[in-house]
């Protein structure tokens, strides 16, 4: 807030009143990097209840295709998984890759060229219904419909068929070939080229199903 009080030649000074310092809070809720440093624990005992969130921005998808923005990215936890994803963890923690509809990280064969996953047993939609391979391909396959989702990221896309020859799974039924799901709980990423960021490209909101 700045007032209207005026110097000797009569100009506006411009002078700031504002008591506040402008510095966040201390604490591991806010300032640069906080998340990286600590976490917010609920030390209440009790199971259940509701959480809100509030944001003074919208989302600028909840299509998990489709979101670019990171806090969507970090919120899609909540109703959106992939074979892999980031540790729960605060701090540096948070940045290892783990496990979570695959059994396990990807085995890697082919020279880097081929990642192969088995999903868990038990994963199901909300209705019950079993999540399979077959779903995580479709869902991957929605990156090519930019026609119809755009603004997400590409980078799988880039990865998988940088010459974009899949026209996505609403005009080419027969699907990406660079993936392959042999039954219900494999799924097989077939690269063009090695990439060692791949499974990290696999823990996005663009990875689930």
């Amino acid at each position: 807030m700045k007032d209207s009080s005026h110097d000797d030649s009569g100009h506006n000074t411009g002078r700031d009143t504002s008591k506040s310092s402008g510095k966040p809070k201390p604490g591991p809720t806010s300032g640069y990097n906080a998340a990286t440093k600590g976490a917010v624990v609920n030390a209440s005992t009790k199971s259940g209840g509701t959480l809100k969130f509030i944001s003074q921005n919208d989302a600028d998808s909840w299509d998990p295709q489709r979101t670019y923005y990171g806090y969507i990215w970090n919120f899609s936890r909540y109703y959106a998984r992939q074979l892999v994803t980031y540790a729960p963890k605060p701090g540096k923690d948070g940045a290892e890759l783990v496990p979570d509809l695959a059994e396990k990280t990807a085995e890697v064969t082919d020279g880097g060229k081929t990642y192969t996953y088995t999903l868990r047993k038990g994963i199901t939609w909300e209705d019950g219904s079993p999540i399979t391979s077959y779903d995580i391909k479709y869902g991957i396959e929605r990156v090519w419909a930019q026609d119809e989702i755009p603004g997400g990221p590409v980078f799988i896309q880039q990865a998988l068929d940088p010459d974009l020859t899949y026209k996505g799974p609403y005009k080419d039924k027969l699907g990406l070939k660079a993936i392959k799901t042999p039954n219900d709980r494999t799924i097989v990423f077939r690269l063009p080229k090695a990439n060692g960021d791949f499974e990290r490209m696999l823990a996005t909101p663009s990875g689930s199903p």
